[in-house]
């Protein structure tokens, strides 16, 4: 039985939505599953210990916390953290990392280990961190180093909902112990002021950090919007409409301020204080305009649903599909196009420059400077409608305007088949009643997979392409002979490694379900380790001397780190990424490659490192070079396998290769290493 409070409601995540939309029947098995991790402590009465501004305080305690993650770093609006919330209260987590929103996304369960970390506060707002860090006259909470995010978080199932509140202004104070304050809430009714309706929501060129606005009702309650100029919306406009605004609220030097996940947060699609709203035209209706000539719109708004989004990479950048009952068109935004498949959607007509026949395609084009409100609803499901091949070519001969062309709308094809290959082309699609062509562009994200054999169900919309009647699917989760993927993410900390133990790494393995892991262990170099908590041995091949970058030596392919990893039975391995801590004693190896059994260890893997590590440099031949005045820790060293480590039903094993040393007591050292990828 687990113990954690329970947080109702369920939000549908990107994947999920995706395969439900495409196929309802698709049996997905319940691998969505929270750890058993003891819950001892809501987030309300953590905070309720916290003493007051400034009064930091280490948690020595066995306190495990829950919560559901309402923000991220995604947009780059929420700077290295995370939000948590729980029935009682919200927090935010310091994380020192970048992208963390791919591990901790919005609607994730998360379990915090408190003890060793620290209470703090940020102008008044409580957080979670570690340690205090000074900066100036300020005291700042430390974040959490990336090699310590599991250590004290604990990663939780996915599609978990938090409901925001729905306050007014006048529900919030500026009190530290504000039971809402980190809470995911929201405001009804509020608009930008007039004169900030031509503005952006921050500064693009960055010439300050952050732009504050003050939001207003029509009974002119206020509240400050605070958004970075480093968010990914920050050059996007501010919309003129008023509406309802979702945010994450706080306190900064008794300064109430809201704080948007993106602009999704903001439905300003109501007319403004005073203002009457445009005339409702459905999709249908749209359609029926058009009769073989350009047609200019008046001040409409038309709704629907997205099916098909450009993120795919299977539609023309800057469109999206749009359905509402059995009626579809294709969308022109003419920018940017922020919406994903799921979301609602109202466009007001006035922006838009004409329907017209693109190659044989009905789309309706938006003004070249439109911006795309945001979506009114999100993860809407539409259910694909049933049709043969020969029904759906049949539908697509119809006049655009007739009211049976289900040109853009969502179809299934059950029992169809193609011939084996790549994804990326055009391929015959055949089933009992006949053939079309299946297209997918080249640069579709998805391109690059192999299609599935025998007969399947194949989800995607009908279009014209200059007479030739296409089936375009949006992604593989179209298709029945795919089934989701689960991710994994193997840590090798080296934590039972010391200078007594041999050339196996005897720390407990990752336990990853349906994954066989051997240890790491050292070949043809020392018989035992020369440090703790990493895998370090001297006796590497030299060529390297002090003080010097002219480096004579090779490769010994009889001395390196290795491990294996071996997909079950029925399962396929897929291998993304591969990073590691990389670290040399004074007169240690100078040059490292990776290379595994894939090719019998022959050629170089793909390596990168982060910016900003200037200790290490990629050389010809996917090679990493250490400083020679480099003698700790190197993080960030990464292996890209590339597409040959995809699908994989044999073992994988690894080797890395230490060479160009400056001596033989000269050491080569790992930590850290954590492999990525996904089993299926």
């Amino acid at each position: 039985m687990k113990t954690y409070l329970s947080v109702s409601g369920v939000l549908l995540i990107c994947t999920a939505a995706l395969i439900i939309s495409c196929n309802p029947a698709l049996d997905v098995p319940p691998l969505n599953a929270d750890p058993e991790v003891p819950v001892n402590m809501t987030i309300a009465v953590l905070k309720d210990r916290y003493q007051g501004y400034g009064i930091f305080q280490k948690i020595y305690d066995d306190i495990t916390i829950t919560g559901v993650v309402t923000a991220n770093d995604q947009s780059g609006n929420f700077y290295k953290q995370i939000v948590i919330q729980d029935e009682t209260a919200a927090i935010p987590v310091l994380m020192d990392g970048n992208n963390i929103y791919t591990s901790y996304p919005l609607g994730r369960r998360v379990f915090v280990r408190l003890k060793g970390m620290m209470l703090g506060d940020y102008g008044g707002t409580i957080q979670l961190g570690l340690d205090s860090v000074r900066d100036g006259a300020y005291l700042n909470l430390g974040r959490i180093p990336v090699a310590q995010f599991d250590q004290f978080i604990v990663k939780g199932s996915f599609g978990n909902a938090i409901v925001p509140s729905i306050i007014t202004p006048a529900d919030l104070t500026t009190n530290i112990k504000d039971p809402l304050q980190s809470m995911l809430v929201q405001l009804e009714g509020f608009e930008f002021a007039a004169r900030d309706t031509s503005k952006t929501y921050a500064d693009p060129a960055k010439e300050v950090s952050a732009v504050n606005f003050t939001l207003h009702d029509c009974g002119q309650q206020s509240i400050v919007l605070r958004n970075s100029s480093y968010a990914s919306f920050a050059a996007l406009k501010i919309p003129g409409g008023s509406g309802t605004i979702t945010g994450i609220y706080s306190i900064f030097n008794k300064t109430q301020q809201l704080f948007i996940r993106d602009t999704g947060d903001v439905q300003f699609q109501k007319p403004r204080c005073g203002q009457g709203p445009a005339r409702p035209m459905t999709i249908g209706t749209l359609r029926q305009q058009y009769a073989g000539s350009p047609v200019a719109l008046d001040r409409y708004a038309l709704g629907g649903t997205v099916i098909s989004d450009a993120g795919s990479g299977n539609i023309t950048a800057g469109w999206v599909v749009l359905q509402s009952g059995n009626s579809g068109v294709m969308v022109d935004l003419g920018s940017v196009v922020t919406y994903r498949t799921g979301d609602s959607v109202v466009l007001n007509l006035s922006n838009a420059d004409s329907l017209v026949s693109h190659d044989g395609l009905l789309l309706l084009k938006m003004h070249k400077d439109f911006e795309p409100p945001a979506p009114i609803a999100s993860a809407r499901m539409i259910i694909p409608a049933v049709r043969t091949i020969q029904e759906l070519k049949a539908a697509l001969e119809l006049p655009a305007g007739d009211s049976g062309n289900i040109e853009s709308t969502l179809v299934t094809i059950h029992q169809a088949s193609t011939a084996p290959g790549f994804f990326s082309g055009a391929h015959i699609l055949g089933d009992g009643s006949g053939v079309m062509e299946l297209y997918i562009q080249e640069d579709a994200v998805f391109a690059s997979g192999i299609l599935p054999s025998g007969m399947q169900s194949w989800t995607g919309f009908g279009r014209d392409s200059n007479g030739i009647k296409r089936f375009c699917i949006r992604n593989t989760g179209d298709v029945t002979g795919f089934t989701p993927a689960v991710p994994f993410a193997a840590l090798f900390s080296f934590s039972g490694v010391s200078d007594k133990t041999g050339v196996i790494d005897p720390t407990p393995l990752p336990a990853i379900p349906n994954l066989v892991i051997t240890p790491f262990k050292a070949v043809g170099v020392g018989d035992h380790a020369t440090a703790g908590g990493r895998f370090s041995f001297s006796g590497w091949p030299a060529g390297a001397a002090n003080g010097s970058d002219v480096l004579n030596g090779a490769v010994d392919a009889d001395r390196y780190y290795e491990l294996t990893i071996e997909p079950s039975p029925g399962t396929l391995l897929n291998f993304f990424r591969i990073s590691f801590t990389l670290r040399r004693s004074g007169t240690g190896v100078r040059q490292v490659v990776v290379r595994s059994n894939r090719d019998l260890f022959k050629q170089n893997l793909p390596v990168v490192s982060e910016p900003g590590n200037k200790n290490i440099q990629i050389l010809p031949d996917n090679i990493l070079q250490v400083s020679d005045a480099s003698v700790t820790d190197n993080s960030g060293c990464v292996v890209i396998p590339g597409t040959a480590f995809i699908a994989l039903k044999e073992p994988v094993t690894l080797r890395f290769y230490g060479f160009n040393s400056e001596s033989a007591g000269g050491t080569f050292s790992m930590d850290d290493v954590i492999i990525s990828g996904s089993v299926h």
